[in-house]
């Protein structure tokens, strides 16, 4: 019976951690959403600053948002960096729609989880 209720204690302490671990990730991916909107207009004028800074936070939320099931946001983000990347030089228009219907799923899907209560803000 000890071990059960042991079991079931180290369960419920890695659960939390887990919820603590996500509510942070969705904070700081609010954040990242921002910061990365914010290089939109340089990157278009083909700053490889700007583009490189779009793929940085990409390839962060994406890897994040996978590790921690968030399987909406770590796609659309893995989707928007596979397009950054494959930029010559800049991306096309067609490609600029792409990433904003992405940026746009994730936003979606950052306001559905924002009303799961059972992740801490």
């Amino acid at each position: 019976m000890r071990s059960i209720t042991r079991t079931y204690n180290e369960s419920k302490v890695l659960e939390d951690r887990l919820k603590q671990l996500s509510g942070q990730y969705l904070l700081r991916t609010h954040e990242e959403l921002a910061l990365l909107r914010a290089q939109i207009p340089q990157a278009r004028l083909g700053r490889p600053e700007a583009l490189l800074e779009m793929q940085r936070y990409a390839h962060r939320i994406a890897g994040s948002g996978a590790m921690l099931g968030f399987k909406v946001i770590g796609d659309a983000m893995a989707q928007v960096e596979r397009i950054l990347r494959r930029a010559d030089p800049v991306p096309s228009e067609a490609e600029w729609l792409q990433i904003q219907e992405q940026l746009l799923l994730v936003d979606a899907d950052l306001a559905r989880t924002a009303h799961d209560t059972s992740i801490p803000k």
